[in-house]
């Protein structure tokens, strides 16, 4: 027969075993979350993102790998060979379609022929939509940035990365949200004719973000543009789902840029995907 203080005993290691399993249990779901926490975002809470409303342009990207437009259509838009996209006009640099998502190709210098088969370019690459018509609107699409890198014309510089062109009205007159710097900022910037930046001037909106690129890792980003009643426009920038910066451009170097123009990304010796690409109105 078993003595009451064998049972006691039995039952007190029990708990201790159960105890100790629990809390260890629970050390590894923390470091297992702190692991796969994204480089670079500190935690700020839930962040409320803004309401969207229609969906104003939804491009898609075909599956496979193929060009879907280059600046050789940019600079040649009578030629029969160049290829051209009913939803992207490409200024710079050359743009694939890779598993139905956008891609700017292993970038490089060369200056890209008919169907970019002797190289993409896309070391300076540049491309905005054929459409005009968005003024206050919300921009998201998940974004993965492979690598950094530089070519013998392109050196290193601490802009390189990737932006966000908003209110695009000509490559002398836009608001640029860089999201993945090689400086690991995040900045909005507005450019205003005249000037030695390729015929114009930029003009920092407020101070920088630190921010740490997820090379390798898909990013979900979102970006809103509103103008105001008071003709300021506000640009506010969320980065997989946390509030990262807000900023209102008041007059700074120039009356705001309002009213609608295009969207448009570029990128600076930094290879990258995109897809899930929309424009949304707000509200």
């Amino acid at each position: 027969m078993t003595s009451p203080r064998i049972v006691q005993t039995t039952l007190l290691a029990l708990v201790i075993v159960f105890m100790v399993t629990f809390m260890l249990g629970h050390a590894g779901m923390l470091a297992t979350a702190a692991h796969d926490h994204t480089p670079g975002l500190a935690p700020t809470g839930k962040s409320v993102l803004p309401r969207l409303g229609k969906t104003l342009f939804a491009p898609a990207f075909p599956s496979g790998t193929r060009l879907i437009s280059n600046d050789y259509a940019y600079f040649n838009p009578t030629n029969p060979e160049a290829v051209f996209s009913q939803d992207w006009i490409v200024t710079s640099g050359s743009l694939f379609a890779r598993n139905r998502a956008g891609w700017t190709g292993i970038p490089d210098a060369v200056k890209p022929d008919a169907q970019s088969t002797n190289g993409t370019g896309s070391a300076i690459f540049r491309i905005v939509t054929r459409r005009r018509d968005f003024d206050t609107v919300a921009v998201s699409f998940d974004l993965l940035n492979q690598q950094l890198l530089t070519t013998p014309k392109t050196p290193a510089r601490n802009w390189d990365g990737i932006h966000l062109f908003l209110h695009y009205h000509s490559q002398h007159s836009l608001y640029a949200l860089t999201i993945n710097r090689r400086d690991d900022i995040v900045i909005v910037k507005k450019k205003q004719p005249g000037g030695p930046a390729n015929g114009g001037s930029y003009y920092t909106l407020g101070n920088p973000v630190r921010y740490q690129p997820p090379l390798g890792h898909w990013q979900h980003v979102l970006a809103t543009i509103t103008t105001n009643p008071n003709d300021t426009v506000t640009i506010t920038a969320y980065l997989n789902g946390q509030l990262l910066l807000t900023r209102t451009d008041n007059g700074t170097g120039g009356p705001p840029l309002t009213g609608p123009g295009a969207i448009g990304l570029r990128g600076d010796n930094t290879e990258f995907e995109f897809t899930h690409f929309r424009i949304n109105a707000l509200g």
